[in-house]
Order: C-alpha cells, then sequence, then structure tokens
C-alpha cells in the first residue's frame, strides 16, 4: 500500500535507478501516461535527472461496460485489441472502427494540448533513446503496449515500463514486448488500481502542466 503517487514514485524511482546500473548508456525520456502517471513519472524524472513527457493512449471500452477494456489507442495512431475478452473482434467491428477513429483524434488533440501546456512545441526525438513509460497502476495493460508500440514506431532503441503495481499475469504479458518491467506490487488478484494508495484523487490539469514544465526539454 502506499501513501500517494509521489510516495510511489520515489520507491519506484529508487527501484529504477538500480536497474539501470547495468543498462547500456542511452538517453533517457520519461513519458508518463496522464494524469496520474504523470505525477508518478516527475519523481522518476528528478532521479534520473532526464527528460520528462506525455505519451496519451486510451482505452476502446466494451459497448455496455466502458471500463472492460477491449483495446487501446495512441496519440500517434497505434491501435491493438485485447484478444482475451471473449467477445469476437468481427461482431463489433463497425463499433471498434468508430473508436478507433474517435479515439486517434482525441488523443492527438491532448497530447499536443499538455505539450503546448509546458511551452513545447512538439513531441521529444525519442530515436536512440530509452524510453520509460511509467503509469500509477497496470491492470489489462491495454494503453501500456500500445504505447509500447508508439514509443518504438518513433524509433526508441529500447522502451522500459514502470509503474507501482502491476497485474502479475499482465507484467508476464508485457515483459514480451517490453525491454524490461520495473514495478513494487505484481498482485495476483488486482481489482482497482486505487486499492494501492491511500490516497488516489484525480490528478489536475495544473499539476500535471507543472509537472512536465519542471523536466520537459524541447526536442532535440
Amino acid at each position: 500500500m502506499f501513501k500517494n503517487r509521489t510516495e510511489a514514485g520515489k520507491q519506484l524511482a529508487d527501484k529504477l535507478e538500480a536497474a539501470l546500473v547495468h543498462a547500456q548508456p542511452l538517453r533517457d525520456v520519461v513519458v508518463g501516461l496522464p494524469r496520474g502517471g504523470v505525477t508518478v513519472a516527475v519523481e522518476i524524472a528528478g532521479k534520473l535527472s532526464a527528460t520528462l513527457t506525455v505519451l496519451v493512449a486510451k482505452k476502446i471500452g466494451a459497448p455496455n461496460q466502458k471500463e472492460f477494456a477491449i483495446g487501446a489507442v495512441s496519440s500517434s495512431g497505434i491501435v491493438v485489441l485485447n484478444d482475451d475478452t471473449g467477445i469476437p473482434h468481427f461482431l463489433l467491428r463497425a463499433y471498434i472502427d468508430s473508436e478507433k477513429n474517435r479515439l486517434a483524434n482525441v488523443t492527438k488533440i491532448a497530447e499536443t494540448e499538455w505539450l503546448h501546456s509546458a511551452g513545447l512545441e512538439s513531441q521529444v526525438n525519442f530515436a536512440g533513446a530509452r524510453a520509460i513509460v511509467v503509469d500509477d497502476g497496470v491492470a489489462t495493460g491495454m494503453t501500456t503496449i500500445a504505447a509500447e508500440r508508439s514509443l518504438r514506431a518513433l524509433g526508441a532503441q529500447e522502451v522500459y515500463l514502470a509503474a507501482p503495481v502491476v497485474a502479475a499475469e499482465t507484467a508476464r504479458t508485457l515483459r514480451n514486448s517490453y525491454d524490461q518491467v520495473i514495478s513494487l506490487i505484481e498482485p495476483s488478484n488486482m481489482g482497482a488500481v486505487g486499492y494501492f494508495y491511500d490516497d488516489f484523487r484525480q490528478i489536475s490539469d495544473e499539476e500535471v502542466k507543472i509537472a512536465l514544465s519542471s523536466y520537459a526539454q524541447p526536442a532535440i
């Protein structure tokens, strides 16, 4: 159990720093998934003296159960679908196509607004970098898979995932995609991410802006 995202971020930053001791020397870019992931990510960016940016990915919720992820879409247009929903994709083809188009636009606009709020005109250059995706918790992993594929498409040489809590089964799956998955807790029965925090309040736009402004750097 974590007091809040800041405390979790500090603990995660220590574990990540230790893991990087044996990693190849690369330029690190910390990528927070808004909003909660940015509060965790700012602690990691500070610890590593690394650039902080955001990448927006949103899940595709089931038609009658929006919290149940059947896929995800990222700001760069990457789409991933969950093959373990028990719902054949062909039955939802029209719905998925509609959501993909809608969310591709929503995520791109949101990411641009976050970057502009920090005084940045464009996304940072990921070519040859180690991108460290940070969230406050990972349950199904749909948005983190979309983020990983997006960052590789943007030229990242390595992609790590760092999150205080990751569902055990999801962590096993994500280790097939990410170069490393760094977590503090991997419960077999995950439930909601908020169960692992005393304070899991919603993060405001202003808090994200301040965090991003503190460690964001212009594209190079």
